[in-house]
C-alpha cells in the first residue's frame, strides 16, 4: 500500500509532498520513499523531520485569513481560538497562537497529552470534548480526525470562523459548508 501511494504521489511531480499524518507513520513514509522522492518525514530514505510546526503555521496563516475575510485585522491579539485536539498538530497551533497574544480553549483526549499541555502551554484553557466544539469563541479549531463537524452539530457551533487542522473536517462537505455559510460561519480550511 504504501509503495502504490508513494507511486501515486510520484505522479503529481512535485505538486504534492506526502508527509506523516494520521495513520502514516515514518517506516510508512520510508516505503513510499522506495517510489519517489516527493515525500518527507521517515527515518532512513525520506528524512525531513517532524511536518507538524510546519502545518501548524500553515493552519494559523488560514485562521489569520479567515479572521481577515470576516473584517477582523489578520492578528491573533485578543483573539479566542477553540482547538479540539492538542496533538502534534494543536499543540503547534496553541503554541503560535499563544505566542501571538491570542486566547486558547482547548481539548484533548490523551491523559499524557493533557499534563504535557498543562505544563508546557498553561495559557491553554482546558475543557471536556464534550464542550470544545460548542464553546464561545473567534475560531473553532478542530485538530484531531475529520467528521467532526456535522448537520447534526454545527447549528451549535458559537464561533465566526472554522478553520480545521484536521483533514475532512464537515461530515458533509457540500450541504455542511452551505449550512455553515448560512448561518454566517467563514470554513476557512488551511489549504
Amino acid at each position: 500500500l504504501a509503495r502504490a501511494m508513494g507511486r501515486y504521489v510520484d505522479r503529481l511531480g512535485g505538486l504534492y509532498i506526502a508527509a506523516e499524518d494520521v495513520g502514516v507513520d515514518t517506516q510508512f513514509i520510508d516505503w513510499m520513499a522506495s517510489e519517489t522522492q516527493h515525500v518527507m518525514g521517515g527515518e532512513t530514505a525520506a528524512r525531513g523531520g517532524d511536518p507538524a510546526p510546519y502545518t501548524a503555521r500553515g493552519v494559523v496563516n488560514g485562521i489569520k485569513a479567515g479572521l481577515e475575510f470576516s473584517g477582523k485585522a489578520p492578528a491573533l491579539e485578543g483573539v479566542t481560538i477553540a482547538i479540539q485536539g492538542l496533538g502534534a498538530l494543536g499543540y503547534n497551533v496553541a503554541k503560535i497562537a499563544l505566542n501571538e497574544g491570542a486566547n486558547v480553549i482547548g481539548a484533548e483526549i490523551n491523559a499524557e497529552r493533557q499534563a504535557q499541555v498543562a505544563k508546557e502551554l498553561p495559557g491553554v484553557k482546558m475543557v471536556s470534548l464534550d464542550e470544545i466544539l460548542f464553546v464561545e469563541c473567534d475560531v473553532l479549531c478542530p485538530c484531531a480526525l475529520g467528521g467532526t463537524v456535522t448537520s447534526s452539530n454545527l447549528g451549535q457551533l458559537n464561533c465566526k470562523v472554522l478553520c480545521p487542522g484536521a483533514n475532512n473536517v464537515l461530515g458533509d462537505p457540500f450541504n455542511d459548508a452551505k449550512s455553515l455559510k448560512d448561518r454566517g460561519v467563514i470554513y476557512c480550511p488551511d489549504f
